[in-house]
């Protein structure tokens, strides 16, 4: 009966083990993926702000161009600086879209990791599990041939006193 209740101990506490450390690998994830999250936001913010930036700067420049330039020659420079706009803002949005499509590859290797190493920690629990009813299949096994033995010898020297 002593036996029977470190063994049932032993499991309790195998089990409270093993439920604490899949408490601790689910929060890990769930704070990785609040992390990706504010990256991916922090990251948005950053190309507004550059967006902002550059929309300034261009606006001066603008500015600059036309104070010192005659009505033509404005004229000139504004198609000019138009056509190179409309290139430039071909460009950004091209490399906008390749960074966008790139963050997001990212992110989705990033999140294909995560379950991938849920799956696997589930998989190493389950067979924790069945490592450990098989042993305590085998120690149950092995106490109950003991008593069975005992009980034979027993038996035994009954009958040889009789």
């Amino acid at each position: 009966a002593a036996e029977q209740e470190r063994l049932r101990l032993e499991a309790e506490a195998a089990e409270k083990e093993h439920w604490r450390l899949k408490a601790a690998e689910q929060e890990r994830l769930r704070l990785e993926t609040e992390a990706v999250r504010k990256e991916q936001q922090r990251l948005e913010a950053e190309a507004a702000e550059e967006e902002r930036l550059r929309s300034e700067a261009e606006a001066a420049e603008q500015q600059r161009l036309k104070a010192e330039a005659t009505e033509k020659e404005r004229l000139r420079l504004e198609a000019a600086e138009q056509e190179r706009l409309r290139l430039e803002a071909e460009a950004a949005e091209k490399e906008h879209w390749r960074l966008k499509a790139a963050e997001q590859e990212r992110l989705r290797l990033e999140t294909e990791a995560v379950r991938k190493e849920q799956q696997r920690l589930e998989a190493e629990a389950a067979e924790e599990e069945r490592l450990r009813s098989e042993a305590e299949a085998a120690e149950q096994q092995r106490l109950k041939a003991e008593a069975t033995e005992k009980e034979r010898l027993r038996l035994e020297a009954a009958e040889q006193e009789r």
